[in-house]
């Protein structure tokens, strides 16, 4: 039996990739289409948003409110996954943020409000007996079991909302258990405060290549974030550890190591999560040490060759330490830098002017990618996360974290404060 369905997935596997695109409307599109430097066209920042925030209230009905899929596959295993809890944390800032700004005139917020209470609910369910919430989803290996970094992009999102409710900007208008929420931030962070080692690094046990990495500031941002809002000083301190140990691995060069999933070969999108767990702590603790790191890593991102790269006014989807890189993107990782650019010309008295040419460059391209026009309503409004679409990272992949970070780029291009970019 089990080599029965083994046989029938590896052959449905064929046909979702060889033959489906020949007979499918969308995908035959998608397919010709990534032969095109600039798949779709560009509009105002505030349209692309739309999209997003659609796609979000779509496939958050075809989960029936059980929050967002980890992505939508258009490769091997066509179709979308079911929902994922980690990257649901974060995109609650999102949307608490598009709440509190409310950028559309004559627009129904209920649909926003209904996602917010609907990552409420279903994010209070998931959280695990020792404080941690899961990593991955379910149906996958490790799913049920403790996760580090997940656990600190759920913070993110909760730690969010329970200030919100505190400000009373959400009263009265959002349904929210805000004293069982504050027990769940206490109980994740606490866990996460468990598992930092003496060196500053998270304890590898409940990670997820089992090493220490750099790229786990990340998770350190979620627990800053809940000693913030509730003002809790020992969450700060740790956090601050971990931040540390970050600095002590970068190397002259900007290089830092343990940025990414393959220690000789980063990906955009985790060097993009190091750098933001750094000038976060820039921001909070006024520390200059951070910034200049943040600093040297733009340095070593913007010195390569680009002769013969594709996109020569944006950046490559991987770095290796000899600045060798893959002509492709990561438009889920162009969007994170984008983010931090704002967050680190934020803190410096006057803006580097060559990162705002950047972070207007990735904006304007990363537009361009929005699919649009399909007769799937699950695909219209969603991001690839390479491109070509069968680029490294995440093949034939719309993920659902792409729309997350592309709908905050597009916040702060509307003049949104890089303060509100919370998640």
């Amino acid at each position: 039996m089990f080599l029965i369905t083994k046989i029938k997935r590896k052959l449905q596997h064929k046909y979702n990739l060889l033959i489906r695109p020949f007979f499918g409307h969308d995908l035959n599109i998608l397919y010709r289409a990534s032969n095109e430097d600039y798949p779709f066209g560009a509009c105002s920042s505030d349209i692309h948003l739309m999209n997003a925030l659609l796609w979000l209230d779509t496939v958050n009905k075809k989960l029936a409110g059980q929050v967002f899929p980890a992505k939508f596959s258009v490769g091997s295993s066509y179709g979308m996954t079911n929902s994922y809890p980690e990257t649901t944390g974060y995109t609650l800032s999102t949307l608490l943020t598009i709440f509190r700004n409310q950028p559309w005139k004559n627009f129904n917020y209920n649909i926003v409000k209904n996602l917010i209470e609907n990552c409420h609910n279903y994010l209070l369910t998931m959280q695990l007996e020792n404080g941690a919430f899961t990593g991955g989803r379910e149906g996958q290996a490790g799913f049920g079991e403790p996760s580090v970094f997940d656990t600190g992009q759920i913070l993110l999102g909760l730690s969010d909302l329970y200030e919100a409710s505190e400000s009373k900007t959400l009263d009265k208008k959002i349904s929210i258990d805000r004293p069982k929420l504050k027990i769940v931030i206490v109980r994740a962070a606490d866990f996460l405060l468990s598992q930092i080692d003496n060196d500053g690094a998270f304890k590898p046990a409940h990670t997820y290549l089992k090493t220490k990495k750099t790229y786990y500031t990340r998770a350190a941002y979620g627990l800053l974030r809940s000693g913030i809002v509730l003002n809790n000083e020992k969450y700060k301190r740790r956090a601050r550890r971990n931040f540390d140990y970050a600095l002590s691995q970068q190397e002259t060069s900007g290089w830092i190591n343990g940025a990414g999933f393959n220690d000789n070969l980063l990906v955009l999108h985790t060097i993009a999560y190091t750098l933001r767990g750094l000038v976060e702590a820039a921001t909070y603790f006024k520390e200059k040490t951070y910034l200049q790191a943040v600093a040297k890593n733009f340095d070593f991102l913007l010195d390569f060759n680009r002769e013969n790269f594709r996109y020569p006014k944006l950046l490559p989807s991987h770095y290796a330490a000899d600045k060798t890189y893959f002509n492709d993107l990561c438009i889920t990782g162009l969007s994170q830098i984008a983010i931090v650019i704002k967050k680190y010309n934020a803190i410096l008295p006057t803006p580097d002017n060559r990162l705002e040419k950047l972070f207007s460059e990735i904006v304007q391209a990363t537009k361009r990618f929005q699919i649009r026009g399909m007769k799937n309503p699950c695909l219209n409004g969603a991001m690839p996360a390479s491109w070509p679409i069968n680029g490294k990272y995440q093949p034939y992949n719309l993920i659902e974290w792409g729309v997350k970070f592309f709908m905050d780029s597009l916040l702060l291009d509307m003049g949104i404060s890089s303060g509100e970019i919370k998640g």
